[in-house]
């Protein structure tokens, strides 16, 4: 027994995630950022959907504004320890903007 999860989805669903998932939520609240953690396959896709109506439709004429904004080691690094904690190969983190409607405005992929 390695210790480590099946799946992404078992991942996703532990104590340590949803523990971690909890703190982001309160850093995000009053934000206007709603996020959604979910998974699929290789893949650990964090949802973040712009709630607001006129930002969502601002970032989504200029989604470079998101693009920069994006944490890029933050997520390489989540995807490089998905490796350890998973029995996942080739694990993935998407990044997905979503505007108010649940419309993807940027996704970005990272590999660990």
């Amino acid at each position: 027994v390695t210790g480590k999860f099946k799946t992404l989805e078992d991942f996703v669903n532990s104590d340590i995630m949803q523990q971690q998932l909890e703190t982001q939520l309160a850093s995000l609240e009053g934000s206007g950022i709603a996020l959604n953690l979910t998974a699929e396959d290789n893949k650990l896709i964090y949802n973040f959907t712009i709630e607001d109506a006129d930002l969502s439709a601002a970032l989504a004429a200029d989604p470079s504004t998101l693009e920069s904004s994006l944490q890029a080691s933050t997520f390489e690094s989540v995807a490089s320890s998905l490796k350890a904690a998973v029995e996942v190969e080739n694990p993935v983190v998407v990044v997905r903007y979503l505007d108010n409607t649940g419309a993807e405005i940027v996704a970005q992929e990272f590999a660990g």
